[in-house]
């Protein structure tokens, strides 16, 4: 089953670029976040309290990039295997 619009565009395109550009925007921001987490660990100057911020950021920041990584993944196959 195929969805379209009136232009003949298939709504399967639609959904698997709205997926890519979501992985996009959460790379970059996780990217964003490692950067900020390393600024952090070096302006600390041995503050034990910003040496913790900085790895508790950077620890969230490639957890959530993995969590968005695999979301796609596993979205992106269900389609595939939908054939949608």
């Amino acid at each position: 089953m195929r969805w379209s619009d009136p232009q003949g565009v298939g709504l399967s395109i639609e959904i698997r670029d709205i997926i890519n550009i979501l992985i996009g925007l959460g790379s970059v921001v996780a990217v964003a976040m490692i950067i900020v987490s390393g600024i952090t660990l070096i302006t600390s100057t041995g503050d034990p309290e910003k040496v913790e911020q900085g790895q508790r950021t950077l620890a969230g920041a490639i957890i959530g990039l993995v969590i968005v990584w695999v979301a796609g993944l596993i979205i992106k196959t269900i389609l595939t295997a939908l054939k949608v």
